[in-house]
């Protein structure tokens, strides 16, 4: 007899189960969101009931049409996180529930050698456009995907999905402390591929009427960011020690992935859908995430950094035609600064005899992120967080070259976009400072 997911609930969680007459076994049809409002508990708190559940029940003993239907649901929970993190997950408790059941592993791996056949249909990186947006896809929800930089051989071949799901898998497989960030990581790649899958790459920009100097400048720039993207994953499916002991860095690379996508949607399609995508639970928890970061450590580094923080801010919402012009000059100078304080002159002098960090007797930008990073192994970190604020500062460069009309105007999304990128990329500094420095 199959034996059902086991929920380990407290006693108080179990009351509120009596008391809403729902049982513990109906909760594996639940999705965690639902599971968190009926036990009236937080996400974080519902996801952990789940993870144990996964852990303690052995879910497919015998290969039957039950056993079918059982692999689909267990698909149910685990949905909000992602259909990587969640075919991943399923997998890995196929591959647990497995082991003494040799007879049956044949005809479960052919079950999922078939699923996984919808994610190669039009490359890994299509994943969630296959299953959220076009359940049959559709000729033209193909084509666009053939045309976005998801259809794209080079950007492809930098493996970007599939090394996050390594991530997850390896995170999970050696029950290491990386085990929920890389969930997380696989969520906010699903993320980031409704928005690069979502506009042709050849329209890259289209809604700032950029220059195709420009266009192609930035086209460059993103494949450059996401090698470096792709050589951080690469480094945190070898599980370092940095990642173990302060997994949040191993998620931050993600975030700033994403937001840069974000930024590049918003400026190159009108996509009604943008909306709902912005709305997703996980994009929301990162914009909260992100203020919340710079709130608690932008004061502790300098008293006056919140202010010319928010001076930039006002800058972008007002109604100034030359506001980012002057979002762009604030947000310069504040980088400048935080940079400056977090790597001085003196501390790298100290730290480095190497000419090329100096210049004219000052310490290069890239020197300064290298020290900036000099406590997490390897250089595919370093390289990446150099990448990531010219990128970021190359954006904000990008919307202002899209002010050439008399009173330009920028969509509220854009203008979100673009606030999130420089705010992601304000924590991404912080962040590391404040936790493998000090």
């Amino acid at each position: 007899m199959a034996k059902r997911m086991s929920f380990n609930l407290t006693d108080e969680e179990k009351k509120r189960l009596r008391r809403k007459k729902i049982s513990q076994k109906s909760l594996e049809n639940y999705s965690i969101n639902e599971i968190a409002a009926i036990l009236e508990v937080d996400i974080e708190r519902a996801r952990r009931i789940v993870y144990e559940s996964i852990n303690m029940s052995p879910m497919f003993p015998r290969p039957s049409d039950q056993g079918m239907q059982k692999i689909a649901a267990a698909f149910n929970p685990l949905k909000s996180l992602g259909p990587i993190a969640a075919i991943l997950e399923t997998q890995r408790r196929i591959d647990q529930s497995l082991r003494p059941f040799q007879s049956l592993g044949m005809s479960l791996a052919r079950e999922l050698a078939e699923t996984k056949k919808v994610f190669t249909a039009t490359g890994m990186a299509s994943i969630l456009a296959n299953i959220d947006h076009y359940p049959v896809m559709s000729g033209s929800a193909s084509k666009l995907i053939a045309a976005s930089i998801l259809g794209s051989e080079t950007y492809n071949q930098l493996r970007v999905t599939q090394l996050a799901q390594d991530v997850v898998l390896k995170g999970f497989y050696a029950q290491s402390g990386l085990s929920k960030i890389a969930v997380q990581i696989a969520g906010m790649n699903d993320l980031t591929n409704r928005r690069l899958g979502a506009f042709e790459w050849a329209a890259l920009g289209s809604r700032l009427q950029l220059e195709n100097s420009a266009v192609m400048a930035t086209q460059k720039h993103f494949m450059s960011f996401s090698s470096g993207y792709a050589a951080v994953l690469k480094d945190i499916v070898q599980l370092p020690k940095w990642a173990e002991h302060n997994p949040l860095l191993a998620k931050l690379p993600s975030i700033e992935f994403d937001a840069h996508s974000t930024a590049l949607e918003v400026i190159s399609t009108e996509d009604e859908d943008f909306i709902e995508r912005s709305s997703d639970q996980l994009a929301e928890e990162l914009i909260v995430e992100t203020s919340g970061g710079i709130e608690i450590y932008l004061p502790k580094l300098h008293a006056g950094f919140p202010k010319m923080w928010t001076g930039a801010l006002q800058a972008l919402q007002s109604t100034n035609v030359d506001r980012i012009r002057h979002f762009n000059v604030s947000v310069r100078e504040l980088f400048t600064h935080v940079i400056h304080m977090l790597a001085p002159d003196d501390s790298i002098q100290k730290w480095s005899v190497d000419e090329k960090d100096f210049t004219n007797g000052r310490s290069t930008r890239k020197a300064r992120l290298v020290y900036i990073c000099r406590n997490i192994q390897g250089g595919a970190y370093q390289k990446f967080l150099a990448k990531d604020i010219a990128g970021m500062l190359e954006l904000i460069d990008l919307f202002q070259q899209g002010t050439h009309g008399i009173e330009p105007d920028f969509t509220e999304q854009q203008l979100h976009a673009l606030r999130f990128r420089v705010e992601s990329a304000l924590r991404f500094l912080l962040e590391i400072e404040f936790t493998a420095n000090r």
